[in-house]
């Protein structure tokens, strides 16, 4: 099961920890910048957003947008047809950075991902192109919030890891990015941090620190990165509490062991 699902499933309440396994007040938060404010009339859903801004900071790192959306072309070439792959080069052709082709291009490519995951396999899906396109707003926003990823990554990394796939006894996830001390999750809300954003990093650091990998093992940070917020929000590993840390890897995600049992 994914861990999002997983997450949705469990009512931490019911362990006995009403305000989360890891409460959000013992996160740090560490201002990214001094702007504040933003633009508000986006025309693309917040989910699509948050992919995007993943997307281009991975892009950027790799220099190229073709492994980022490795998986979306080999499905197109498998399931859609040469119309629908020749289309989906060509708008991976148009992004080289931050400028407003790049961004519309993500936007409409990230669209149509979700929109062929969800239809299944065998249905007809429109192409990429007759995707939305985002509002200056929108563009302006991503923008911003991608320059932020970068600036973090600048000052806190480098950037080592990033899409790295996690998995539990009972559950499987996705890291978003790694450096050689922090595990961070990317979220794009415009809202603070909630229980169940704390309670998926914490399931990422456990299935990572049981993979048995020297580094992860030698996390020493867990981040919730909102550049939309324009704050890092941070927990050292060994403030982590232990009873909770038990519960998780032992009870929800089905290790034999918690990593303070070692």
């Amino acid at each position: 099961m994914k861990a999002t699902q997983l997450i949705k499933e469990i009512d931490q309440g019911g362990y006995g920890f009403k305000q989360g396994f890891l409460p959000t007040h013992l996160l740090k938060p560490i201002p990214l910048d001094t702007w504040v404010g933003g633009a508000e009339m986006e025309n693309i859903d917040a989910e699509i957003v948050g992919t995007v801004v993943d997307f281009l900071v991975c892009t950027i790192n790799d220099a190229s947008p073709f492994p980022t959306f490795q998986g979306l072309l080999y499905r197109t070439q498998a399931f859609r047809g040469v119309e629908a792959y020749e289309v989906v080069q060509e708008l991976l052709g148009k992004i080289s950075g931050l400028d407003n082709t790049s961004i519309v291009a993500a936007c409409q490519l990230c669209q149509y991902d979700k929109i062929s995951g969800y239809a299944g396999l065998n249905a007809t899906v429109n192409l990429p192109n007759t995707m939305a396109i985002p509002n200056i707003d929108t563009i302006w926003n991503i923008r911003r919030m991608v320059k932020r990823v970068q600036k973090y990554f600048e000052k806190y990394g480098p950037l080592v890891f990033q899409g790295v796939e996690v998995r539990a006894p009972k559950a499987v996830g996705e890291i978003d990015y790694m450096t050689n001390r922090e595990l961070i999750d990317l979220k794009v809300s415009s809202r603070q941090p909630n229980k169940k954003q704390t309670f998926q990093v914490l399931m990422y650091y456990l299935m990572a620190y049981y993979s048995g990998e020297p580094q992860f093992q030698a996390i020493q940070y867990l981040t919730l990165l909102n550049p939309r917020r324009g704050i890092a929000y941070q927990i050292v590993v060994d403030k982590l509490l232990p009873g909770a840390v038990g519960i998780v890897s032992k009870g929800i995600l089905g290790f034999p062991h918690s990593p303070r049992d070692i």
